[in-house]
């Protein structure tokens, strides 16, 4: 008869003991690191400076001697001149105004109130609006441009267009999810959508639905995605640089929920309307939560209904409220 080997469970049994020792151990070694991960988790949402109070440079309601504006269908920023123009009314007209100070400039009447959507621009030039009707450009005298034919690169369904201080124009086609640069001598700069060739882009590169996009002090230009809620950066020639801001991100201080308007100050901060808890948040250009500010102050509520943000020359943020309606100005350079 084979003896029984009566060392062998008392050997598992040791074995099992040092590896449960073992793992212990490591276990005991990561604990600091795995609890600084926790904590700092938990904690990243209130390393962000929460403000109720975001400072206010001056609010437009209305143009003198024409009275408060009952609707607004479109507005333009011209970097160029540094104005903003309303197509608003009534009376139906473009009003213009100091996009700094907001001191009344300049009203031209219309015929009649063209109806939404439009999509409007001024980039050194007349003021050009885009409706179901087709194009009608206004010139510096305020009578229609006859002759006016409308940039030959000009995306098939535009959704927006942003203007460069240089005077060339961004245009986005949400629809088609593409991009088109247009210099000012009207040749185009850059297209970014679509496929390079027949090799499809990296996920990250790929523009899927860009809902928003605004261009820095320096020429970089800045995407929101609508379908992910990402916002992507390229450089000046329509080259992809990075993804900035990632909706759902493990990192507990972008705790973003249905981003749906973009703007980039002069300190290259973010700027980004959530309409899923009716905020604004700011980003740092390396997608960390640097302000959170929410919707009420002292003065009431800051917007009810926002269709449009965009920043001035002199690092104003300029937002238009289309329920007040009103186009409110907020002074960004009292930041710390």
């Amino acid at each position: 008869m084979r003896k029984k080997n009566r060392g062998a469970p008392e050997a598992a049994m040791k074995l099992d003991a040092a590896s449960a020792y073992a793992l212990q151990c490591r276990m005991r070694n990561r604990f600091p690191l795995i609890a600084f991960l926790v904590l700092l988790f938990a904690a990243s949402p209130a390393l962000a400076q929460n403000f109720t109070e975001l400072p206010r440079a001056f609010e437009v309601r209305g143009y003198p001697g024409q009275g408060d504006f009952q609707f607004v269908t479109a507005v333009a920023l011209d970097r160029t001149d540094n104005t903003v123009t309303l197509l608003a009314g009534p009376p139906a007209g473009l009003f213009t105004f100091d996009a700094d100070t907001g001191a009344a400039l300049k009203f031209t009447p219309l015929e009649k109130a063209l109806e939404p959507p439009a999509v409007m621009w001024r980039c050194g030039g007349p003021t050009v609006i885009l409706t179901r009707a087709g194009f009608l450009a206004i010139g510096p005298d305020g009578l229609p441009v006859k002759d006016f034919t409308p940039p030959e690169h000009i995306p098939d369904a535009l959704s927006r267009a942003v203007c460069a201080p240089s005077g060339e124009l961004v245009f986005f086609d949400s629809a088609n999810a593409r991009i088109h640069a247009i210099a000012r001598n009207q040749e185009l700069k850059f297209v970014i959508g679509g496929q390079a060739g027949d090799k499809p882009l990296p996920r990250d590169a790929a523009l899927l639905a860009p809902a928003d996009g605004a261009l820095d002090a320096v020429g970089e230009l800045y995407v929101l995605e609508g379908k992910t809620g990402a916002v992507k950066r390229y450089s000046h020639r329509g080259e992809f640089r990075r993804v900035v801001v990632r909706r759902n991100s493990m990192d507990a201080s972008v705790r973003l929920s249905r981003p749906a308007l973009l703007a980039v100050d002069l300190q290259t901060r973010i700027w980004l309307f959530d309409q899923g808890d009716m905020s604004l948040k700011v980003y740092d250009d390396f997608g960390y939560l640097k302000y959170f500010i929410t919707n009420t102050d002292r003065d009431g509520f800051l917007f009810q209904e926002p269709q449009w943000m965009s920043v001035s020359r002199d690092n104003r943020l300029l937002l238009l409220d289309t329920a007040v309606p009103v186009l409110r100005a907020f002074d960004l350079n009292t930041l710390p």
